[in-house]
């Protein structure tokens, strides 16, 4: 498996070839899953641990041996399935690799009718060293580093970047556009968002509604208590999808 992903690594030219990029994203999905799913010992899909503290996992659950994986074979399987029906037709779109801050300025008025997304939560998920793994699979060095967490810890700073990145993305919103985010419940993450989007968009209305992962989150396996994820959707509505939010419990922001 790990001559596999050393060759996968150094092959792979993902970032200008379609089909490399998609066989990356099926290296890069399973090879760290729960046992039988991924070419890994057992791990969780959405972090990936130090491997001192996934050794001592392994050990105490007597996993002391990998799996026996043929990743090609593996890879074939899952891709055979996931293009059982054929290739989907979707409308073309376009994803770029860069920081939105950067990015947006800079292009063309899109004239979107939806704005999506969910911001990183402050002091919660360190993007940087919870996929050090990945990135290393992506060309990076082979280690987690400190110094460049993404944790988003500095509440002035996280502020700043919610701000920067909607007002960057503010310009791309056609009139009667929507906006959905979100967002962490705790107050420094949600309230960032909220002052943010009432900043950027002074004059709308702003709804939301309570919402839960609908599974026990990685930290239950982690021994660190098994609360359900408590998150929260807030939305600028649109001109459209009036009964769609109704139905899905929105409500306004008090």
């Amino acid at each position: 498996v790990r001559g596999f992903l050393r060759a996968c690594r150094r092959v792979l030219d993902w970032r200008e070839s379609r089909t490399d990029r998609t066989l990356m994203a099926f290296v890069t999905v399973h090879m760290q899953d729960q046992l039988g799913s991924g070419m890994s010992n057992a791990l969780w899909p959405t972090v990936a641990c130090s491997p001192s503290y996934a050794v001592r996992w392994w050990t105490s659950r007597g996993m002391v041996k990998p799996p026996d994986i043929d990743p090609v074979e593996m890879l074939v399987n899952k891709a055979t399935r996931r293009y059982e029906y054929g290739v989907p037709k979707t409308t073309r779109g376009e994803a770029e690799l860069c920081d939105a801050r950067e990015g947006l300025p800079g292009r063309n008025p899109l004239r979107a009718g939806l704005i999506l997304t969910s911001p990183p939560y402050n002091g919660v998920t360190d993007y940087w060293n919870d996929h050090w793994i990945r990135l290393w699979m992506l060309g990076y060095p082979m280690r987690k580093d400190w110094k460049r967490s993404a944790r988003h810890q500095n509440q002035t700073q996280y502020q700043a970047l919610i701000g920067d990145v909607l007002s960057a993305a503010k310009r791309h919103l056609k009139p009667g556009g929507a906006v959905l985010l979100r967002s962490d419940r705790r107050r420094r993450t949600y309230e960032a968002c909220v002052d943010a989007m009432h900043a950027t968009w002074p004059d709308c209305r702003l709804l939301m509604r309570d919402t839960s992962a609908m599974h026990h989150g990685v930290s239950l396996l982690h021994g660190q208590g098994g609360s359900k994820a408590r998150e929260i959707d807030l939305l600028i509505p649109g001109n459209r999808g009036k009964l769609w939010r109704e139905n899905r419990g929105f409500v306004p922001l008090d």
